[in-house]
């Protein structure tokens, strides 16, 4: 395991799993994906926000996170 200090307070940093986007948004994008798909001409339109709102919940990206001081760095 790589270890990092930081360059700020000179802390340990670790590597975490954060969110890449906005859960509210990615949770009203399937409501939304949800309501739409109840009608039938809806449904493609419906599709698409579901598959969108599903794609921005599960996405994530590591980066490393001082113990200290809580910078963040993208890791690479």
């Amino acid at each position: 395991m790589q270890h990092l200090s930081c360059g700020f307070c000179n802390g340990a940093m670790e590597t975490r799993e954060i969110p890449v986007y906005n859960k509210h948004i990615g949770i009203s994008l399937v409501i939304l994906g949800l309501l739409f798909s109840i009608t039938l001409v809806g449904i493609f339109m419906g599709v698409i926000l579901l598959g969108c709102g599903v794609y921005i919940l599960v996405s994530k990206k590591n980066v490393w996170i001082c113990n200290e001081c809580h910078t963040l760095l993208n890791k690479a």
